[in-house]
């Protein structure tokens, strides 16, 4: 889970001349940190695949590697079919069966567990210069979406050792010497018996070819990175740390644990966690922004169609908290008038919070909500939660589909796909919310909500569900009037009543609401 250690930055280092737009993470162990990384890389793919057709990936070979693939490939819904994967180095002068060759690793943690549409490897056999021409060739054919790397105990990327790396580059893929502290870190990470068994040449993608990607996440776990980490966001931008130029990046997130994040050392004050949650927020609310466009239009444009027809868009959020999101649409300066707020006693956190969730849970209970308001076939049903699992969640959804009810779901995709099928507060039949709807949008929150995590303490603090939800919430609003103005209507929208002249502006429109919207 992310702690308050993330950060994203944007300044220029001091003399480098160049633009540093990259993101870090940290989390607490390498398992939390898979499970994110896999998560991240599993939307990426998921968007490129449906704004292109297809995935070219580039896959790293390495045990820092191991919690994210068995993590990503434990994920449903990936479009493995859609991929070309290629990995970025491996060895000259090994057998081409060597458990230690990188193709060989991929295939056993990877490629043979997944259904891709084609697997490049770097060949065993032939002249490095033929393997290399090759592989260029076939890297060549198009352009790369997503590179999985780490981070060398040297500071390399790939095998682009601080000696031989060149951000300049020629070629895209080339022979390369490794040097002694790379060649000694393949022995400590049990690759090999000893230094002498290591090769001492490799053939490696080149820089600018991995930083020629759409998108790239690298992973780097443990202590004996720490300093390599260091130099890599806090040193100049040079080859004398290859892995500095990931600063440079449009669509960087570096992802770390607790041992191997240099800045986890640092005593943290008041005003350094509160921006960085501040900091956190905004990028969240961003990135919805920027990575939901498609989903929240299609959304703006049913609810658009509604609108134009006169006919109310109901709003359902199960869950003490997910209430809220129903709340910020409803009666509410700037929000439509169209909108019927579905507030249920038996969730309100006024009722009793143990009792909201214990309801929650309650299977059967979001059928009788429902049922209660006479939905059916015409009407639109807005569903928000932040976790999209919870029972009376699950059965809103599926007695809205049912019964011919058009549905957007507003829920965090990472939270659903990262919680357990046993856990308490799921539907009996283990599904995601995001499955079930007619449109799905992605809330991102992560797993557990709160991201501000306190050296020492056990639980973190500071939740972003509230935020996320609001912010999916609002951009459908705006969009959804843009839509319905385009048709040369002028949408009802609520004016504060404590606004100059707010009760006289909305009373123009409440004889047209009253006894339609039930909690009005």
């Amino acid at each position: 889970m992310m702690t308050s250690d993330h950060v994203a930055r944007s300044p220029a280092h001091a003399g480098s001349g160049l633009s540093e737009r990259y993101t870090v993470e940290i989390y607490q162990t390498r398992a939390e940190m898979g499970r994110a990384v896999a998560m991240d890389v599993a939307n990426r793919m998921r968007a490129v695949a449906a704004d292109k057709g297809s995935v070219r990936m580039i896959f790293a070979a390495a045990p820092s590697q191991s919690e994210v693939l068995e993590a990503l490939t434990a994920l449903p819904n990936v479009p493995w079919d859609r991929v070309t994967a290629f990995h970025m180095d491996d060895y000259l002068g090994l057998e081409a069966e060597a458990p230690q060759r990188f193709g060989n690793w991929l295939q056993e943690h990877l490629f043979s567990k997944i259904p891709a549409a084609t697997v490049h490897r770097i060949a065993a056999t032939g002249t490095a210069d033929e393997i290399c021409q090759g592989y260029a060739g076939l890297l060549g054919e198009a352009p790369i979406d997503i590179v999985c790397l780490g981070i060398g105990v040297n500071g390399h990327i790939a095998f682009n050792d601080p000696p031989v790396a060149d951000f300049d580059d020629p070629l895209s893929v080339r022979v390369v010497e490794l040097d002694e502290v790379c060649r000694q870190q393949q022995v400590d990470d049990d690759c090999f018996d000893r230094l002498e068994a290591v090769p001492q040449q490799a053939i490696t993608l080149t820089i600018p070819t991995l930083m020629g990607a759409g998108a790239l996440f690298c992973t780097v776990p443990g202590a004996r990175k720490k300093a390599a980490v260091k130099a890599a966001l806090e040193g100049p931008i040079t080859t004398d740390c290859p892995a500095s130029i990931l600063r440079t990046h449009p669509n960087c997130t570096i992802y770390l644990d607790r041992e191997a994040a240099p800045m986890a050392d640092t005593t943290l004050t008041a005003d350094a966690l509160c921006d960085a949650y501040l900091d956190d927020v905004t990028a969240l609310m961003q990135r919805i922004h920027t990575e939901e466009k498609e989903p929240l239009d299609r959304a703006a444009r049913l609810l658009a169609d509604q609108i134009a027809e006169d006919r109310l868009v109901h709003v359902f959020g199960p869950g003490g908290h997910s209430n809220l999101a129903t709340q910020e649409v409803f009666f509410r300066a700037g929000g439509l008038m169209h909108v019927n707020a579905i507030l249920d006693e038996g969730t309100l956190l006024s009722n009793g919070a143990l009792r909201s969730m214990a309801i929650e849970r309650t299977p059967g209970y979001g059928r009788v909500v429902i049922d209660n308001q006479g939905l059916g076939e015409g009407d639109i049903l807005i569903l928000v939660n932040a976790y999209g699992i919870n029972a009376a969640l699950i059965d809103a959804a599926l007695i809205a589909r049912e019964r011919g009810v058009r549905t957007i779901g507003i829920s965090s995709r990472q939270h659903a796909e990262g919680t357990a099928a046993d856990h308490p507060a799921r539907h009996p039949t283990k599904q995601n919310l995001h499955d079930l709807v007619d449109v799905a949008i992605d809330s991102k929150v992560q797993i557990g909500d709160a991201i501000v995590d306190i050296p020492g303490m056990t639980e973190r603090i500071a939740a972003v569900s509230t935020y996320a939800n609001a912010t999916a919430l609002n951009l459908l609003v705006i969009r959804t009037v843009l839509h319905i103005r385009e048709r040369g209507i002028e949408p009802p929208v609520w004016r504060s009543g404590n606004a100059p002249g707010g009760d006289e502006a909305n009373r123009k429109f409440l004889g047209n609401f009253r006894g339609r919207v039930r909690a009005l």
